[in-house]
């Protein structure tokens, strides 16, 4: 990849918005109706990125994840 890297991440608390069916150039992964976080493991030449789900979302009833899933997992590598 040349440029900047970027994770945008919105999982966290405030209401979820509705889906948009515009997708921005260079989009990964893309999920709405999910609460999460998102654990990141770098290296010296690598950054993991993982989405955590901690509960889903639907007309606004929250229903808890007892463990947490996956939801998307990904590395950016440093170039040499």
């Amino acid at each position: 990849m040349e440029g900047i890297n970027y994770v945008v991440t919105g999982g966290g608390g405030a209401p979820l918005q509705a889906p948009v069916s515009a997708i921005a150039e260079g989009t990964v992964f893309r999920s709405y109706g999910e609460l999460h976080y998102v654990l990141v493991t770098v290296d010296e030449d690598r950054m993991n990125v993982e989405v955590i789900s901690v509960a889903t979302v639907s007309d606004d009833k929250v229903s808890l994840s007892a463990s947490g899933y996956l939801l998307e997992s990904f590395d950016v590598v440093q170039e040499q």
